[in-house]
């Protein structure tokens, strides 16, 4: 019955979600994890505990899953949990993100030093989408400063736009049918750079 509970909710069947609760506070622990992913899949507030357990894993991948279902729940009872794990090497750019979907106003300090200073590329790319996702306008500067011709920071032009100040010139822009970027223009792929461009130039 638990490995069958188990792949309905992962299939996102809400019928299995009486049984996944169970399972979610029985031993092992392994199976308190899966139970928890399972919930998690069903947008269930239930799968907090379970979850947070996981984050302490020796399984890398199940850490990093945890911390994705946690951010989409965006249940602040677990912010402490990935305050904790945030020092992680392996962890801090996932967490980062999903602390951003926590929208808690208390993280903007935490989340704009990651953006500006951490030293790996992950965690700063998703340090400034977790602003844009946090929704705190206090983030659109440093976003902004991130845009150079020379370089866009990953995320920067989706953040500016989940936090509404990219202006009309933007709005519902497709990147993909955009004329031919300025040469030099080239820090992050098509899609990035072109959108930072036109951030770029609706503010010249």
């Amino acid at each position: 019955r638990a490995a069958a509970a188990i792949a309905l909710g992962r299939a996102g069947d809400s019928s299995a979600v009486p049984l996944l609760r169970d399972l979610a506070v029985m031993d092992p622990p392994s199976l308190r994890r899966r139970a928890g992913l399972a919930l998690a899949r069903l947008a269930e507030p239930d799968a907090v505990p379970a979850l947070v357990e996981t984050l302490w894993s020796r399984d890398e991948g199940e850490q990093l899953e945890a911390i994705r279902a946690l951010g989409q729940l965006g249940d602040d009872g677990a912010t402490e949990a990935l305050l904790a794990v945030f020092p992680d090497d392996h962890l801090r750019y996932r967490a980062v993100l999903a602390l951003g979907q926590m929208r808690d106003p208390r993280l903007f300090d935490l989340l704009a030093t990651t953006a500006l200073r951490d030293p790996t590329d992950d965690a700063r790319a998703n340090a400034i989408a977790a602003l844009g996702l946090l929704g705190d306008l206090r983030a659109a500067p440093l976003i902004a400063s991130t845009i150079r011709v020379s370089r866009c920071e990953r995320y920067a032009a989706e953040a500016l736009g989940a936090l509404g100040v990219v202006g009309p010139e933007l709005d519902g822009f497709d990147a993909r049918m955009a004329a031919v970027v300025p040469e030099g223009f080239d820090a992050c792929g098509p899609h990035e750079d072109t959108l930072g461009w036109r951030y770029l130039g609706a503010r010249s």
